[in-house]
């Protein structure tokens, strides 16, 4: 008497007995018909999936402030493009 998990439902089960007695399937010869349970895969899947984004949404207020910053960096370097050029065009006419 060998005891094996039933290809079906995971439990032990002996390979004496014809059907498994948690589920009804016959553990000899189910095993190249079982499929594999794939849902812990996806539940895997799915919560990076959130975590990405997650944290996607949470960084979107920081790249937003960051392009303001640089819009306003540019700004002031346009200013002072723009003086520097003022003041050189004004030496050079006097």
């Amino acid at each position: 008497m060998t005891i094996i998990a039933c290809p079906n439902c995971k439990k032990a089960t002996s390979t004496r007995l014809t059907v498994c007695e948690h589920c009804g399937v016959n553990p000899s010869t189910s095993t190249s018909t079982a499929t594999y349970d794939w849902s812990w895969l996806m539940m895997w899947i799915g919560l990076i999936l959130l975590l990405v984004i997650a944290y996607g949404i949470y960084q979107m207020p920081e790249k937003k402030r960051l392009a303001e910053e640089q819009k306003v960096l540019l700004k002031q370097q346009n200013i002072e493009e723009a003086k520097a050029t003022k003041e050189r065009d004004e030496k050079r006419k006097s």
